[in-house]
């Protein structure tokens, strides 16, 4: 898996490398796709030390949302992740960005055996201001940068296509590093892009490695702004699958704009130990 990750961060990029337009400024619509990283299995003869994790597969669902100004992206993990006294799969992370007010409101339902361990309630929120700038710790922004930097890209037209989704889009193989991934492009979803717009808006979101991949993509795709649909790759028993699930026009569902108002607010503490623990730099934003 660790041979596998950078390219498979240049090939997952091209899914969240910006687009052009106003992150303001976006055509209504509501897509949803899911991400599942299976695991390898560990090599007993490997001398390295490797991550231990109590799942063998990491999936989530990942639901954006716009309806022409604001923004809502919904994050749900899947059954394959739920461990003994906690199912994540019942957990949901819920933002909406509101440009009116240049805030973000989160909110984290969490699993029914969570909720009782806590004695009640059904999760918490948080309101903050837009943060001005993204800080990683521990140097890692610039890491994945100069990892993104030395891969090298391209990729071959297979000239047929296919529908993900019920989006057509083209089939394609990418080669990053010592990697083949198998891919399906098509121009940006509408809530997608406006998602994409709106991260790289944030100051230090370079620190990502992301922004660098616009130009790269545009000359391998012929100058378009594309993303893959659906993007399968696999090495040593790891294998990493994309796809987008639906795609739609027009207004979405206007529950997706707003909170559960049953939430508890944050415990702003719980953050503040958690930020000491990591050590994060550079400041963060506080909650309005």
């Amino acid at each position: 898996m660790v041979r596998l990750l950078p390219s498979a961060l240049v090939a997952l990029g091209f899914a969240v490398a910006p687009t052009t337009g106003s992150a303001q400024q976006a055509a209504p619509g509501t897509a949803v796709m899911r991400m599942r990283i299976t695991m390898p299995t560990p090599d007993s003869t490997a001398t390295a030390p490797s991550v231990s994790l109590p799942f063998d597969e990491l999936e989530m669902q990942l639901t954006y949302a716009t309806d022409g100004q604001q923004l809502a992206m919904q994050m749900q993990f899947g059954e394959a992740m739920n461990m003994p006294g906690m199912a994540l799969g019942e957990m949901l992370f819920h933002a909406i960005w509101n440009p009116t007010t240049d805030s973000v409101h989160v909110g984290v339902l969490m699993p029914a055996d969570l909720v009782a361990q806590m004695g009640g309630g059904i999760g918490f929120r948080l309101d903050l201001a837009m943060p001005d700038s993204v800080a990683l710790p521990g140097g890692i922004g610039d890491s994945l940068t100069a990892v993104l930097d030395t891969i090298t890209m391209s990729g071959r037209d297979l000239g047929r296509t296919s529908t993900v989704g019920g989006v057509p889009c083209e089939e394609w193989e990418m080669f990053t590093g010592a990697d083949t991934a198998q891919v399906c492009l098509a121009p940006t979803p509408p809530a997608i892009a406006a998602a994409n717009r709106l991260l790289t808006t944030i100051p230090g979101m370079q620190a990502f490695g992301v922004a660098g991949l616009t130009e790269r993509q545009r000359a391998l795709f012929g100058g378009r702004d594309l993303m893959p649909l659906r993007l399968m790759m696999g090495r040593d028993g790891a294998r990493i699958e994309m796809e987008l699930l639906s795609s739609n026009t027009g207004m979405p569902d206007a529950t997706l704009f707003v909170l559960s108002p049953d939430l508890d607010p944050f415990p702003i503490e719980m953050i503040t130990g958690l930020m000491s623990q990591m050590g994060a730099g550079g400041e963060s934003s506080e909650p309005q």
